[in-house]
């Protein structure tokens, strides 16, 4: 046995148990189906003592293979193992064999050990963070290998489960007889809403288009309507992180902010252009320091700006943040990424097209490891500007298909007004109007091209790009100069 003691205890606190360890290696000897019935996030390095270990493995390793795994045949395979002949040899595993305890206590012997090993984990990483707390590494960087030796105490630890047919039709049954439980996150965007039935957690979701498309406008809007309405199934507020690699954190907010400003003032509300110029009228000015006074109650709403993210560095960014929340009873609903071109891959020397693969692949894990959906914007291929139709399709996905492949849902947005005014007057007054009319256009259309459980349509949004004011209809009495007198 081991044992250490723990800051703020009288007595030592048990780290290893070999007598346990030696119980389960002769279950397994007496019965190698038992490995079949352990928690299968259950290991050999979970063992204290290594040469348990490599017993544990190599009894595992034949009884998947079909072969047999009695205690000659293993001491037979070990011969040459120096740890396994210190403590016996074959005498040792004729031994265990003989005094195994029950069948039916396997799983709590192994239940116990992976707890064993993971306070041993954590001894090791306290004693690393004394280590490199007295050295002259930015904090940062200490705390980024901090979070990743947590991360793999997790990785090696972590349980994933099979369900067998009833527990998986009692999931889908629940779910209908309490739709609140298996609602996804509403971005307040109803058309949207409506398709995907809202973002469940652990998906990932795109937003595509080219830019000015107003695919940011739309991430924007989706992170303020969860912030302020989000309600988890426990009636739990519901947290949005949003990282930007292109606007700034000030940028991000004064969307927001115009946002919000014409949703409660309507046209006297400025566009954020005329904010950022610092040339707004005195009554521009009282509706943008109302909105803002509403939006800076806001405990749900955090926003990053770092350029050359990564994966890790988000995981980690996204996990404090979360245990913060969980603090002030708030639950993550939602993460933003804008946009995923301008995170780095944790991997060196690596083409762009297989960065962005790789990339692709770990946010989608990233999602389904923290249970939280994850919307991110992708920019679209230049070669849709040589196109007539303009119109945005699967294949104009930017530097690799696996964004396609591992997204649960994309969603491209185009507006035709954006190419009209791009376009030369045309003559003829037929013509003319027409033109006038698409140059004048409100709306956005939000085209499905993926979803994995519905299927592709395109729906209309509502906008006013210079407010960052995106609707899924336009506004009561919108066309009412009255109506914000």
């Amino acid at each position: 046995m081991s044992e250490t003691k723990i800051r703020g205890s009288a007595k030592p606190y048990l780290t290893a148990d070999l007598e346990l360890e030696q119980g389960l290696l002769g279950m397994t000897l007496n019965d190698p189906n038992v490995i079949e019935d352990l928690p299968d996030n259950f290991h050999a390095q979970h063992f204290y003592e290594p040469a348990h270990g490599r017993i544990f493995e190599q009894i595992k390793t034949r009884t998947q293979n079909g072969n047999a795994a009695d205690p000659f045949l293993i001491a037979s395979y070990l011969e040459t193992d120096q740890g396994v002949r210190q403590m016996g040899g074959e005498k040792f595993l004729i031994e265990l064999f003989s005094h195994a305890p029950p069948r039916h206590l396997a799983n709590s012997y192994a239940e116990r050990i992976l707890d064993l090993w993971r306070r041993r984990a954590l001894l090791e990483l306290s004693d690393r963070i004394t280590e490199i707390g007295f050295t002259d590494a930015p904090t940062e960087e200490m705390i980024q290998l901090v979070e990743k030796d947590v991360q793999a105490i997790q990785a090696l630890s972590s349980i994933s489960r099979t369900y067998d047919a009833a527990e998986a039709v009692a999931m889908v049954l629940s779910a209908l007889d309490d739709p609140q439980k298996a609602s996804g996150v509403k971005c307040g965007l109803s058309p949207i809403d409506d398709v995907n039935g809202g973002m469940m957690p652990g998906e990932l979701w795109l937003g595509a288009g080219r830019p000015g498309m107003g695919k940011s406008a739309v991430a924007n809007s989706a992170a303020l309507h969860i912030a302020r309405f989000g309600r988890s199934p426990d009636n739990e507020p519901l947290g949005v992180i949003e990282f930007g690699s292109e606007m700034t954190v000030e940028q991000m907010m004064r969307r927001h902010v115009c946002d919000l400003a014409y949703e409660m003032f309507g046209s006297r509300a400025p566009a954020y252009s005329t904010v950022r110029k610092r040339n707004m009228s005195l009554d521009q000015s009282d509706c943008f320091r109302a909105a803002a006074s509403e939006i800076s109650k806001l405990g749900t709403l955090s926003s990053i700006y770092r350029t050359g993210l990564t994966i890790p560095a988000m995981r980690a960014i996204i996990r404090r943040q979360s245990a913060a929340w969980r603090r002030k009873g708030v639950k993550p609903g939602l993460v933003t990424v804008d946009h995923v071109g301008l995170i780095r891959s944790s991997q060196k020397a690596k083409g762009r097209t297989e960065a962005q693969g790789e990339i692709a692949r770990e946010l989608k894990e990233l999602a389904g490891e923290l249970n939280i959906p994850i919307f991110a914007l992708v920019q679209l291929n230049r070669q849709v500007e040589q196109r007539d139709d303009k119109r945005p399709m699967l294949a104009d996905l930017r530097d690799s298909g696996e964004w396609e492949e591992n997204a649960d849902g994309v969603i491209a947005f185009y507006r035709d007004a954006y190419y009209a005014k791009r376009e030369p007057q045309p003559k003829g007054y037929d013509r003319q109007n027409e033109w006038e009319e698409r140059c004048n256009s409100p709306f956005v259309d939000a085209i499905f091209m993926k979803i994995r459980e519905g299927e592709t349509q395109t729906v209309k949004l509502w906008a006013d790009m210079g407010r960052n004011a995106i609707r899924g209809a336009a506004p009561d009495l919108f066309y009412d100069s009255s109506a914000f007198l």
